[in-house]
């Protein structure tokens, strides 16, 4: 029962530092875990916003160990079942969470390649509880608060058909009308995006 209990510990800090890798937590180019080391070469957040309340999520990242013990590492990490890393998503977004959201991963999918050192990583879900509608108006709050949007990063969020900005914050990079674009701002707090119906 120990052991067990001591694994699921384990698998859960694999899980927070692939997180803070792929949603870029940490204002650090070299994210440091003990004896494992790794630069994060680029990712992308990309949020897609649904009328219909679910919220769409995919995440890219490109990873290069510095040593084969830190790409082992992180590559074991990564090759955990879609259905633990989908749970362990569930607890982080909802540790950092607003205590009046519930952030809740609908379904989970990863897409993992290797070369050399490198670990690419395309991971996608589906998210309910974070989009509040009242009539012509649609909030959706960020199920992270904070993020390092670095010269390698990007962060997109997709507005649904026939809904347009009024509020956002923060306030983003550029408004494409159709989208909206955050990078190169630095370590930012995340709060809403406020849309109304055309």
């Amino acid at each position: 029962m120990q052991k067990n209990l001591k694994n699921k510990g384990i698998n859960f800090t694999i899980m927070t530092i692939l997180f803070i890798a792929a949603i870029l937590i940490l204002n650090l180019s070299i994210f440091k875990s003990g004896s494992y080391k790794y630069d994060i070469l680029s990712k992308n957040i990309i949020f897609n916003i649904n009328e219909n309340g679910i919220t769409s999520l995919k995440l890219t990242t490109t990873i290069k160990a510095q040593d084969k013990k830190s790409f082992n590492y992180l590559l074991n990490g990564y090759k955990r079942s879609d259905i633990e890393k989908s749970k362990g998503y569930e607890k982080i977004f909802n540790e950092k969470n607003n205590k009046n959201i519930y952030c809740k991963v609908l379904n989970y999918k990863s897409i993992i390649n290797t070369s050399e050192l490198n670990i690419f990583v395309e991971e996608t879900m589906d998210l309910s509880g974070i989009i509040n509608k009242n009539n012509n108006e649609l909030i959706f709050n960020f199920p992270i608060k904070r993020l390092n949007i670095d010269a390698n990063s990007n962060l997109y969020v997709y507005l649904p058909e026939n809904w347009t900005l009024k509020e956002s914050i923060p306030t983003p990079s550029k408004n494409l009308g159709t989208y909206l674009l955050w990078n190169n701002v630095g370590t930012i707090d995340f709060s809403k995006i406020v849309l109304n119906k055309k």
